[in-house]
C-alpha cells in the first residue's frame, strides 16, 4: 500500500515541475504594481493562464520629489573643510 501511495506522489511532483517548466517557457510576463491584497490575488489569477507575473513597486508624487538634500554647486563652496598646516 505504502508503494501505491509513493508512486502516486512521485508522479505528481512530476506533473508540478511540468507545470512549472511550461510556465516559464510561456514567454508571457506582466509587470503590475504593488497594491495591499489586490496584487496577490491577480497576480495569482495570471499564473492559472500561465503568465508569470512581476510585482513592481508602486512610485508616488513623494518618491519622485523628495529629495534629503540639494546638491551645492563646486563653485559655492568657501571654506576650508581640512586646514593644512604650514611646516
Amino acid at each position: 500500500m505504502d508503494l501505491v501511495v509513493q508512486q502516486q506522489r512521485d508522479r505528481d511532483v512530476k506533473q508540478v515541475k511540468q507545470t512549472k517548466k511550461v510556465r516559464q517557457t510561456s514567454g508571457v510576463q506582466v509587470v503590475i504594481p504593488y497594491v495591499k491584497r489586490l496584487s496577490e490575488a491577480v497576480s495569482r489569477i495570471f499564473n492559472k493562464f500561465g503568465a508569470s507575473v512581476a510585482i513592481k513597486r508602486l512610485r508616488t508624487i513623494r518618491n519622485e520629489l523628495v529629495h534629503p538634500k540639494d546638491k551645492v554647486k563646486f563653485e559655492e563652496v568657501n571654506k576650508c573643510i581640512y586646514p593644512m598646516q604650514e611646516l
